[in-house]
């Protein structure tokens, strides 16, 4: 974990990041211009361009999507 993100889940009360979910997230970030990982909320979060796409959350990671992907992921 970021030392900064480990000082504001210790600050926050948010639970910690599990390993697991790190590794995974480690593992879903792509390469490439514009692409950042740094905390929020106490978590890791990547961002392409300044806008999040991925973030961890204790045992979850979570993935922003936009409506039209939302909609086919909630169709199947």
């Amino acid at each position: 974990m970021l030392p900064l993100a480990m000082a504001a889940a210790k600050k926050s009360g948010f639970p910690r990041a599990e390993p697991g979910a790190l590794a995974f997230f480690d593992d879903l970030v792509p390469p490439g211009p514009g692409i950042t990982v740094r905390p929020m909320f106490g978590q890791k979060a990547a961002f392409v361009d300044g806008h999040m796409f991925l973030g961890v959350f204790h045992d979850r990671v979570l993935v922003r999507l936009g409506p039209a992907d939302h909609a086919t992921l909630r169709s199947e």
